[in-house]
């Protein structure tokens, strides 16, 4: 694997903080950030028989414990994520491969069998003649707004006009550092046939970028291409993009399954007891 590290900071870090300068743009994104929603039985991807498929939005695994979520400390912890500044100089020497080091390594590699850690949870996957990128994010920050929001410590790995021609992007589920808008935008005018496979309830979202090729998918879907094959998998996590529309879009894994290796990106999953009848079915992999 090579690739600079970009991954967002973790809530343990003691940034500083810098309140004035961001309090207008923090009511701005609370404002956007509100909408509201109905539940998912209405919706035609809906199965009662399904544990996971709630009526007012999608469920973890039974067993999973259960994680409390109020209003009112969800708008402090996006406060305290969108008005402080954090030091990348907490970053161990070395900690990164130059720029340059990373192009000659990716170029070096071969193009089938390959995995290059572009930052965060990018990852571009070169496996049986086909390329794979998985929750692609090259933007600055994991925010509705550019200006304001999480700011990655680095750059991406590789620019993305070093990529190859993309076949295949998997989306895990819906947060701002998964799904982001302007790098998928950017992506479709470098590949307009793209493949994009997503969880359930996200379909339409890809659809108003553009893309036209679409896969909506449940946990043990299975979708082929080429040589390979990419299986949803269950996940323990939530979704939401704003504050109101928790869980009315699913969350997913996938194992992408070809000739010659089996691969398992896990998306954002907590661990819980359902894990062991999910290895029984996935069976086993290669690299996860």
């Amino acid at each position: 694997m090579i690739g600079q590290t970009s991954t967002l900071p973790e809530l343990s870090h003691r940034p500083k903080t810098t309140v004035h300068r961001k309090l207008l743009p923090f009511a701005a994104l609370m404002v956007l950030l509100t909408g509201c929603s109905s539940g998912i039985a209405d919706k035609p991807f809906y199965d009662a028989s399904k544990p996971h498929h709630g009526p007012e939005g999608f469920l973890n695994p039974p067993g999973t414990p259960n994680r409390d979520f109020s209003t009112t400390r969800f708008l402090g912890f996006a406060f305290r994520r969108l008005t402080q500044d954090f030091d990348p100089a907490i970053l161990p020497d070395n900690h990164v491969m130059p720029r340059q080091e990373a192009l000659f390594t990716f170029k070096a590699a071969p193009g089938d069998d390959r995995i290059t850690w572009i930052g965060h949870a990018t990852m571009l996957i070169g496996l049986d003649g086909l390329n794979v990128l998985t929750d692609p994010f090259f933007s600055e920050r994991a925010s509705p707004l550019s200006f304001i929001g999480p700011k990655r410590y680095m750059p991406p790995g590789l620019p993305m006009d070093a990529l190859p021609p993309i076949d295949v992007i998997l989306i895990s589920h819906n947060h701002y550092d998964s799904l982001d808008t302007s790098s998928l935008r950017d992506l479709l005018q470098r590949s307009p046939k793209t493949r994009i496979i997503v969880p359930l309830g996200l379909g339409s979202f890809v659809r108003d970028i553009g893309y036209t090729v679409i896969d909506e998918v449940d946990w043990f879907d299975e979708v082929k291409l080429g040589k390979l094959k990419f299986m949803s998998t269950p996940g323990i996590h939530r979704s939401n993009r704003s504050i109101f529309d928790s869980n009315q879009t699913l969350w997913t894994g996938f194992v992408i399954e070809g000739p010659s290796k089996r691969i398992w990106f896990s998306g954002d999953t907590g661990y819980g007891p359902a894990f062991k009848d999910w290895i029984k079915r996935i069976g086993n992999v290669d690299l996860a």
